[in-house]
């Protein structure tokens, strides 16, 4: 139901923050980053009562949420298209030498997974590439990577990359 106020009945009251627009100008300010996620439309209009978006008219997402200085970044539904996905630490169900090129990976658990290839960053980290961009993709959410039905491993969402946000 209403996960802001779980949050709050676990930790207290929270900071707002800062509510601004992906080019950068300040649309508002908000009552915490507990009630965003990114890819959200629906309630994120309602901080932001008054104030002129870049583009009038403009339906608005989220497209990022940064809890470390409370700013919630909002803009149009093509900034939510990411083609690349980190993860890490990278956890394996099955050796990586049995993973096959081509795979399908799951973003977000209502999501269903997209056809993409992989790598291992120096880093360790698990790099993957999607066919289509994908929209949605959350840092600090899973990354899962299937071979059909097999699990084969996955890792926390670290970076994405190839879309209008880091």
């Amino acid at each position: 139901g209403d996960h802001a106020a779980v949050v709050e009945r676990a930790s207290g009251p929270l900071p707002g923050g800062q509510l601004v627009h992906i080019g950068g100008k300040k649309l508002g300010t908000h009552p915490g980053v507990h009630h965003f996620t990114v890819g959200q439309r629906r309630g994120a209009h309602r901080f932001q009562k008054g104030v002129a978006t870049p583009n009038d008219g403009e339906k608005l997402y989220v497209v990022d949420v940064d809890a470390a200085s409370a700013t919630v970044t909002l803009g149009p539904a093509e900034a939510l298209a990411v083609t690349t996905v980190a993860a890490a630490p990278l956890k394996t169900a099955q050796a990586l030498s049995s993973w096959p090129t081509q795979i399908t990976a799951q973003v977000r658990a209502r999501h269903p997974a997209q056809p993409a290839t992989w790598r291992v960053d120096d880093d360790g980290s698990l790099v993957v590439v999607f066919k289509d961009a994908v929209r949605g993709v959350s840092l600090g959410q899973a990354l899962v990577v299937y071979d059909g039905d097999v699990v084969l491993g996955g890792g926390v969402i670290t970076g994405r990359k190839a879309g209008l946000v880091p």
